[in-house]
């Protein structure tokens, strides 16, 4: 039998075969897929005209602070009840909790997407609520750049770090949000990318510390920066929303501001001479309400253990990102921001030179890179400077682009194909001496970031995320079957520039119905 089967004309057979079910199987996927957005395009344009002021005034809908209101008066009625006696010629609460229900019966009237359908719009039970709570914070928005996909307008063509041929960031920015995008060190380590975030939002010459530049020889100062944010303080706070490494360089960054480094503090009083910057003592102003990390190794990556097969990984990716830009290879710009390190561009340098250049350098060998600091030892190495801090909302958004089969884990195939790499040896490493350790738990993954990393830091407080948030605990969503980590920030095949806009306006509008 096995012999039949292995006949070049059966074999063909069933090669076309698995091709048909394969097609089969996406026409009806696509189908579906459609059939959801419609039914959330439907469902969405409810919650947008309940959300109309018109819509809220007819009701007479109230807001948070209008039902604490009524809650005195409330109380005002068990002790004072003539005072209420005046109040109720203005409110009859009969009536008002009357046109509450018809509002409720309004919204039934839209929920044209079921449970079922909802599973497959990934965050969905959560767009609601918030598409039709009133603003309660103007924060801006602030994108923090992940490892790798970090550069200004100026370089790579057309291309954006958010969005791909598109951008998620003008997206927002044209539904009403502010929107900020500091570009910050694509592979420099993550102290570093934290502090550039800071002076890049807040203006002022960077500041590695003199600390950290006399243990690595490189340039205490840095670039200098006009501010894109520069009244930030305690009062006019920032939400940081985090894809990749950026959620770890957002964490660092809330911790600097709160306590400062407590190597370089140590530095200043043995070198009074030497001035400390405010942010790493920790005396500067910002202010942070919020932290959203997308697919972020909180915990670390698994696929950074060897330096020798991700090194060359992350070199394929660059060419293949630049390649996507459209440009010659002589007319590339991508700024690797180590300048610190004496790693500048010359003039007429090519970019394939240069690249060649900084790949090469001693520097990747050092612990201040990008590559230790993903590395689940060096996040675990870093865990003093990744607090959770108390007076800050947390929340975490999970890909996972591999599913269970047969007691195996597999990539789907809708996969990012420059992601198959990383998502088998993802699911293939084990590492029982690491801390922590990495057992198969770590095998799903959306392809980069094993599911088990980014939904939470192990050991922080932490729930899932049931519409109401809770500061100083990791708020995580439900995990989001079927994407992988391109398509989390808009590079990936397996999902639509539309789905990825209303992702992140989900995000957009949750942040902003955050209390000040």
């Amino acid at each position: 039998m096995f012999t039949n089967i292995m006949k070049p004309k059966n074999m063909v057979k069933i090669i076309l075969t698995i091709i048909a079910l394969w097609l089969i199987s996406i026409t009806i996927h696509t189908t579906f897929s459609s059939d959801v957005e419609s039914d959330y395009n439907s469902y969405e344009n409810g919650f947008t005209q309940y959300a109309t002021p018109q819509f809220q005034n007819d009701y007479e809908i109230l807001d948070e602070d209008d039902f604490l209101w009524l809650d005195e008066l409330a109380a005002d009625q068990e002790t004072d009840g003539e005072e209420w006696e005046e109040w109720e010629e203005f409110i009859n609460l009969e009536e008002l909790i009357e046109d509450l229900e018809a509002a409720d019966q309004y919204l039934e009237e839209w929920g044209v997407v079921n449970e079922e359908d909802r599973s497959e719009v990934e965050d969905f039970k959560l767009i609601a609520p918030t598409s039709v709570q009133m603003a309660r914070n103007d924060y801006p928005l602030v994108f923090v750049n992940s490892f790798l996909f970090s550069w200004g307008a100026d370089e790579l063509g057309p291309l954006h770090p958010w969005g791909g041929l598109s951008s998620i960031p003008d997206f927002l920015a044209e539904q009403g949000f502010r929107v900020l995008e500091p570009v910050i060190g694509p592979f420099s380590s993550n102290r570093h990318r934290a502090i550039e975030l800071y002076y890049y939002l807040k203006g002022g010459t960077v500041d590695y510390g003199a600390y950290q530049a006399s243990i690595y020889g490189h340039a205490r100062f840095g670039r200098t920066f006009p501010g894109l944010f520069p009244e930030w303080d305690h009062e006019a706070r920032v939400h940081l929303i985090g894809f990749s490494m950026g959620g770890l360089t957002a964490r660092e960054l809330a911790n600097l501001i709160a306590v400062g480094c407590e190597r370089e503090i140590a530095f200043h009083q043995q070198n009074p001479h030497l001035e400390i910057s405010p942010l790493l003592a920790g005396e500067t102003t910002g202010g942070i309400h919020s932290i959203t990390t997308i697919g972020a190794p909180n915990n670390g990556l698994s696929f950074v253990s060897d330096r020798n097969i991700f090194l060359p990984f992350v070199q394929r990716m660059i060419r293949l990102t630049a390649s996507l830009s459209g440009l010659a290879p002589n007319r590339i710009f991508f700024d690797f921001r180590f300048d610190h390190f004496l790693l500048r561009r010359a003039p007429e340098e090519s970019f394939v030179s240069y690249a060649n250049r900084v790949f090469s350098s001693p520097l990747w060998r050092t612990q201040n890179t990008a590559i230790r600091d993903l590395r689940v030892g060096g996040v675990t190495a870093n865990a003093v400077n990744l607090q959770t801090r108390p007076d800050i909302y947390y929340f975490s958004h999970t890909g996972q682009t591999t599913r269970r089969m047969l007691f195996l884990e597999r990539p789907l195939l809708t996969t990012d194909l420059i992601l198959i790499p990383s998502t088998l040896f993802t699911i293939a490493h084990r590492d029982p001496h690491s801390n922590p350790a990495i057992d198969r738990r770590w095998a799903a993954s959306d392809g980069m970031v094993s599911t088990v990393s980014s939904i939470h830091p192990f050991g922080h407080p932490a729930r899932p995320y049931d519409g109401n948030p809770v500061r100083g605990v990791w708020n995580h969503h439900p995990v989001m079957h079927g994407w992988d980590h391109s398509s989390l920030h808009g590079f990936g095949f397996s999902r639509t520039t539309d789905e990825v806009n209303q992702f992140y306006l989900s995000i957009a509008r949750r942040l902003q119905s955050l209390p000040e």
